[in-house]
């Protein structure tokens, strides 16, 4: 076993030693790099900083989790590699054009889709209430979400939490100003957004939020701080990567800090109310006696917990042994470290699998394990590791790093790109605690369709000028 401070810091330099290499080799994926190093830097700190006595775990758990890092930024590195179809036509002058290609919906749209998100949380409530009889319970989230081992969103059919994916999108439409074609007045997008966050948190859907502020954030970042072409025409067999491109900052450093300052404000406020509603306040690791003097009289406990204690976890999960038995529970310890066997596919696609007769299901919400506290978290790598191991972890992370960028460094291409891009980028935010590849499969499959819906496959920008002129004047396209 080794000290987690000297793993956790000697990782944290080889991470920054990364991001300057994809910085330096293509730096059309550095702002990927940077947002995936950065958060796991950050993890890696906390872990080395012992605020939690987390157990130690063996070199090779390290050497594990060190190839996922590694072989996602060497992905980013190598996306320049990944081309796509060249443009057909002459490029215009993109900063002219932007605001209104980067549109993911027209008015009409956006009403039809938020009626069905809204008829779909009514529902929602009409089976609650007929699930615990009271309409008094539906004010008890604690109830809710835990009557006879069912939860709130488990005891509601599918079909109604499906379109509960809406929610992010739809918050992002509002909240991202480019989003909406002839978009509505500021009072009305900030009233709707608010609105869509206020069910989300009715939901008890943390991670749904999660993905409504760092969507919102990742459009406003890959807009304001990428690259933009210099304004000239290009000829239509000239590569993607030759484009002359220039810095521009169209947003101030005041506008920018205020606007992380709200997304901040945004997921940590929301992730308190969340967990002091359903009791959620690090209670179990406090018991323990491996929480710091400092940490518990902070009140941070339960945030500490879930920021990092997927990375000790998905260590623990790495040295467990395979043996094929089920978790049990002692306690207020439950002690699961010991069940890990090999799921070959059914853990990172059981959102998908469930729906298949005869297969057998894993079950999305994991296993405890013990290490030094009890969580069931294994950052994004734990499903992957389960079904396949290091060698999966190493080609998902590979295929990760390049797919995310290689979107990314083509973002401009049209308004679906964009907004793939951004909905990738958000999960990256979320990797060192939530299973985004496990139930990530079906959400972006959601989310691709929904784009595919809403926007047209040819870029605007490869009309002319006059045309987009046009259409501006006139006040956009009907969707």
């Amino acid at each position: 076993m080794v000290d987690n401070t000297v793993m956790g810091l000697s990782l944290s330099l080889v991470l920054v030693a990364l991001t300057l290499w994809v910085w330096r080799i293509n730096r059309s994926a550095a702002l990927v790099a940077i947002c995936h190093n950065a958060i796991w830097v950050a993890a890696l700190v906390l872990v080395a900083t012992n605020l939690i006595r987390y157990d130690e775990a063996s070199l090779s758990a390290w050497a594990v989790l060190a190839t996922a890092l590694v072989l996602f930024n060497v992905g980013a590195g190598l996306s320049g590699l990944i081309t796509f179809r060249p443009r057909r036509a002459p490029l215009a002058d993109v900063g002219l054009l932007e605001a209104e290609s980067l549109a993911l919906m027209g008015r009409r749209t956006f009403y039809a889709l938020f009626a069905l998100y809204m008829g779909a949380f009514v529902a929602y409530l009409v089976v609650q209430w007929l699930r615990v009889g009271d309409v008094a319970m539906l004010l008890n989230p604690s109830a809710l979400r835990d009557i006879d081992g069912v939860s709130n969103l488990e005891s509601t059919p599918v079909f109604i939490r499906v379109i509960f994916y809406l929610g992010p999108i739809l918050f992002a439409v509002l909240a991202f100003r480019e989003g909406m074609r002839r978009p509505l007045p500021v009072v009305l997008r900030v009233v709707g957004a608010l609105a869509i966050f206020a069910t989300m948190i009715a939901l008890l859907q943390r991670t749904n939020v999660f993905l409504s502020v760092l969507i919102w954030l990742a459009l406003l970042v890959t807009r304001h701080f990428g690259t933009k072409a210099a304004g000239r025409t290009l000829d239509p067999s000239e590569p993607i990567s030759s484009v002359a491109v220039k810095k521009t900052r169209v947003i101030s450093p005041t506008k920018a800090v205020a606007i992380a300052v709200v997304g901040v404000l945004l997921l940590f406020g929301t992730f308190q109310v969340v967990a002091v509603t359903l009791g959620k306040n690090g209670t179990q690791a406090l018991s323990t006696g491996n929480v710091s003097p400092a940490l518990e009289s902070s009140g941070l406990t339960s945030f500490f917990t879930y920021f990092t204690g997927g990375v000790p976890a998905f260590l623990q999960l790495v040295d467990s042994n395979d043996l094929n038995r089920p978790p049990v529970a002692t306690g207020n310890r439950p002690v699961s470290g010991e069940y890990n066997p090999t799921l070959w596919g059914t853990a990172t696609l059981g959102p998908i699998l469930r729906f298949v007769p005869g297969v057998e299901q894993w079950t999305p919400i994991e296993p405890f394990i013990d290490m030094g506290i009890a969580i069931n978290v294994y950052t994004w790598n734990g499903p992957v590791y389960r079904d396949f191991r290091v060698a999966g972890v190493a080609v998902v992370m590979l295929l990760a790093g390049a797919l995310i960028s290689a979107l990314h460094a083509n973002r401009y291409r049209s308004a679906r790109f964009y907004w793939l891009q951004a909905a990738l980028l958000s999960g990256v935010f979320l990797s060192t605690f939530a299973s985004v590849t496990q139930w990530g499969n079906i959400m972006i499959a959601f989310y691709l369709a929904v784009f595919v819906f809403t926007s047209k496959w040819r870029p605007r920008w490869l009309r002319s000028v006059s045309g987009q002129s046009d259409r501006t004047t006139t006040g956009g396209t009907a969707s």
